[in-house]
């Protein structure tokens, strides 16, 4: 392919792209968007360098708090008439920056296993990779930029090395390589955790690239040594830093380990149908209630079997199909932390947007192999290829159509899946609708509506209090009258405590804002007395959870209450949690309120000893001038 050829041919990909991903190109945010980017806007309306440093370390997701996409999201919140649609775009050109990748990946490996023509197939992969509809959550889904940045920088160390391994053994590389490689992996661990696995995609170039890298045989066996000892070391550090997550993970008496990993088997073979044969209707975020196997079915055992098979496979094929072999493992090694112990979703089909890419790099070097046994195949081979990608770029649209800002679209995909968030999330939908409606006919549509979803997420979750906070604060914020069977509903849920877990949290936290805004002042009451009841001691709920309930109690006093009071509900809670800096800060707050200026200036003081990165400087500034102010 000469490079004027292989230029039109990536022009129409692109092209078929942006055909493909633009409907989903919408404001439309989802799940954890409203927690780490809805904020911005408002923290970022008065830009400062200070601003911008608090927003970069505004999330608390996972271990590092991710401030490398935090930082991309930040810089456009700050940007006027910037909003979620833009942001979809940057996903979108990042995601065609990391096809590009994948293309010169494929074109190394085929080339490296003796392929005469490596950019044809290597283009192949490409495509199927970029226009696979599994992919469009990385794009529309706006916090999956994190994964899209860990899988850039991934892409980009493993090319990094490829290229200085071709030409030296191992312990030659110069330097500023080897530093170059650390800096781009760190910066992919920044972005997610799972780009900590890069390790184990090194070694598996080198278990299949030996013969090509540069070095005599016996140098080359010793580097294989030298990097699988450095992956072992680095799986131990590994487990060691996660092992607080592993140990409740083994220690939770709801879901163990054995149970997760069992369960992970049917999850695994599901994501391998989807990849091979996408299903759209099947593809979606809300699998909260995928079935935990807790006893071995007849398709468990084929699950297992299937993925035997193909690790089976995969050592068979290792010398004469190697990059079938490697495809394969691939796709295993980008699973090592997300499918395993660790308790997190049981099931995000975004978790394969790096996975899938040796699923794809197997196919294509199955049908290489076909052609160079038929030759005279190569016309049909090739109608077959576009027209796979035709199919799945037109799967992509019909896909992308449900992401998009038009509220039937995504009804129509909601409405038919069994899980409470998507009901939640229809039901939402619906409220929309309901506060555009000039008509009293359509408003008492989809009030019934409204009401129909929560009552729905409540049957499918029947000990989950999560429906019923946001189906009270509809009726509060729209000034209907509030229906005491749904009241007593959410209390005895809370009461029993069964379901209540982080979403529940938050939940709570959300109907205490709304009280707390002047929202919802009809439940002022009850919420009180929820936030009394769980942050009492004979609840039974941890410590950290007391004190947050203790938080929420707290707010709500001193923005309706008696200041003083709440001031004393935020010390307890601080002394609970001392290195909350939200509820410092809220205390401090309230201290100025009840007029306690010594006490607020002595809580600002421990505040500051607890930011020593200063990654709170622009929130403890307005609190020293406030506490200044008050002299």
């Amino acid at each position: 392919m000469t490079p004027v050829v292989g230029s039109v041919w990536g022009l129409i990909l692109v092209l078929l792209a942006l055909a493909a991903y633009w409907p989903a190109l919408s404001g439309y945010l989802a799940f954890d968007d409203f927690a780490h980017i809805a904020p911005l806007f408002g923290r970022l309306s008065d830009f400062s360098v200070w601003a911008l440093w608090e927003a970069v370390w505004s999330s608390n997701s996972g271990p590092t708090g991710r401030p490398l996409p935090m930082l991309t999201f930040s810089l456009e919140a700050a940007i006027p008439g910037w909003g979620a649609g833009s942001m979809k775009v940057s996903n979108l050109v990042l995601h065609l920056a990391n096809a590009l990748l994948i293309h010169r990946l494929a074109s190394r490996l085929f080339e490296a296993t003796g392929s005469l023509k490596p950019a044809w197939p290597a283009l192949a992969v490409a495509a199927l990779w970029l226009l696979h509809p599994l992919q469009l959550t990385g794009v529309a889904y706006l916090v999956q930029r994190m994964n899209q940045m860990a899988v850039f920088f991934t892409l980009l160390s493993l090319l990094a090395y490829l290229e200085a391994r071709y030409r030296r053994p191992l312990p030659r590389i110069p330097p500023r390589r080897i530093l170059l490689i650390l800096v781009l992996w760190v910066c992919g661990v920044l972005s997610k955790g799972n780009a900590a696995l890069l390790p184990f995609f090194v070694l598996l170039l080198e278990l299949y690239l030996s013969p090509r890298l540069a070095g005599a045989a016996a140098q080359r066996r010793r580097d294989r040594r030298l990097i699988a000892l450095a992956a072992a070391a680095w799986l131990t550090m590994l487990v060691l830093l996660l092992w607080p997550r592993v140990e409740a993970s083994l220690n939770n008496p709801a879901l163990g380990a054995l149970p997760r990993l069992t369960t992970q088997v049917e999850v695994l073979a599901w994501y391998l149908r989807l990849l091979v044969a996408p299903d759209i209707g099947q593809m979606t975020l809300y699998h909260d209630q995928w079935p935990v196997v807790r006893a071995l079915s007849a398709s468990w055992w084929g699950a297992l079997g299937l993925l035997s098979g193909l690790l089976i496979a995969a050592w068979g094929l290792r010398a004469r199909a190697p990059l079938v072999s490697f495809g394969i493992l691939w796709f295993f090694a980008g699973h090592l932390m997300e499918s395993t112990v660790l308790p997190l979703e049981m099931v995000y089909e975004h978790r394969n947007y790096l996975p899938s890419f040796g699923i794809f790099l197997a196919a294509v070097a199955i049908a290489q192999w076909v052609l160079r046994k038929r030759p005279g195949t190569k016309p049909g081979m090739a109608l077959a290829a576009a027209s796979i990608c035709l199919a799945l770029a037109f799967a992509t649209h019909q896909r992308a159509w449900r992401w998009s800002d038009e509220p039937w679209a995504r009804l129509a995909h909601l409405e038919g899946v069994q899980s409470p968030r998507a009901a939640i999330e229809a039901a939402q939908t619906y409220q929309g609708l309901y506060q555009r409606a000039a008509a009293p006919a359509l408003r008492e549509r989809y009030l019934h509506e409204v009401e129909r979803e929560f009552r729905r997420a409540a049957q499918i979750a029947p000990d989950s209090p999560d429906p019923y906070f946001g189906w009270l604060m509809f009726y509060a914020r729209n000034d209907l009258e509030i229906p005491q069977a749904v009241v007593a509903a959410l209390d005895h849920r809370l009461n029993e405590r069964s379901g209540f877990n982080k979403v529940s949290f938050n939940g709570l936290a959300a109907l205490t804002n709304c009280v707390v805004k002047g929202a919802c002042l009809a439940l002022q009451d009850q919420v009180a007395a929820w936030n009394r009841q769980l942050a009492a001691p004979e609840s039974g709920m941890s410590e950290t959870a007391r004190a947050r309930m203790l938080h929420n109690g707290g707010r709500l006093e001193c923005a309706l209450g008696d200041a003083s009071a709440a001031a004393a509900l935020l010390q307890r809670a601080a002394a609970m949690a001392p290195a909350d800096l939200g509820i410092g800060i809220d205390l401090v707050h309230c201290l100025l309120k009840a007029g306690r200026r010594a006490q607020a200036a002595a809580e600002l003081k421990r505040l500051q000893g607890l930011d020593p990165f200063l990654i709170h400087f622009d929130t403890l500034s307005r609190l020293r001038w406030l506490v200044a102010a008050a002299q």
